[in-house]
């Protein structure tokens, strides 16, 4: 059984319980860590007083609708600067973990829990940017049952640099609506003969995987 213990202080940082474990901050900052030995380079893991896991923020709620909490983590390695989206779920009383997002320098753009298909089950959505201005949005929703737990539903990561810019929502025509993520893309030209070149993608949600619904591009 998970319960949900305390809200600590300032740093909104949610704990739960799952037989005799607690998540807590340095919980979130050991599987930061071992994650980041694998997928950075040069990065080494100490926990030490100088490193910590700086919560952005946490959503502790049941996404699939079984009766169980499960949590979500967004926050930074402060010492190494990088970013993380985690989630937490019971198994068997045991805290099982899956890295959702990540991402080195930058920061965290969006974070949220949505029922983006209205079926009952929440989806989790977020976006990172690097040091280099590439974003970085992911989908994921929670399956119990499923090996991997968490399904991802959608991917897409941006060019990043001086020469791109990129702006990607989460967006609805109305309530009840259909959700659709949007993503304008503008290439700016190398010298001021050349043109501004807008991308604008919609996708959608259908079965399990978002699917593109339509392209619009410009020049300007």
């Amino acid at each position: 059984m998970v319960k949900k213990i305390m809200m600590w202080g300032l740093f909104s940082v949610s704990f739960l319980s799952a037989g005799s474990a607690e998540l807590n901050d340095k919980i979130f900052l050991r599987d930061a860590l071992r994650d980041a030995e694998k997928n950075f380079t040069n990065i080494t893991p100490r926990f030490g007083v100088s490193e910590s896991f700086d919560v952005y923020r946490t959503l502790d709620m049941d996404l699939n609708g079984d009766g169980t909490m499960e949590l979500v983590v967004a926050g930074t390695i402060t010492d190494k600067d990088l970013n993380y989206v985690m989630a937490y779920y019971e198994d068997r009383g045991v805290w099982k973990h899956e890295v959702l997002n990540r991402g080195s320098g930058g920061g965290i753009v969006d974070f949220k829990a949505v029922d983006i298909d209205y079926d009952g089950k929440f989806e989790v959505y977020s976006i990172l940017q690097d040091r280099d201005l590439k974003q970085s949005c992911r989908v994921f929703e929670f399956w119990a049952e499923s090996e991997t737990h968490f399904l991802e539903l959608f991917r897409f990561d941006s060019k990043g640099g001086m020469s791109n810019s990129c702006n990607i929502l989460l967006t609805q025509s109305g309530e009840n609506s259909t959700y659709r993520i949007r993503i304008d893309e503008v290439e700016y030209p190398e010298d001021d003969l050349g043109d501004v070149k807008q991308k604008t993608y919609f996708y959608k949600l259908e079965l399990q995987n978002f699917v593109l619904e339509r392209f619009v591009s410009g020049r300007n």
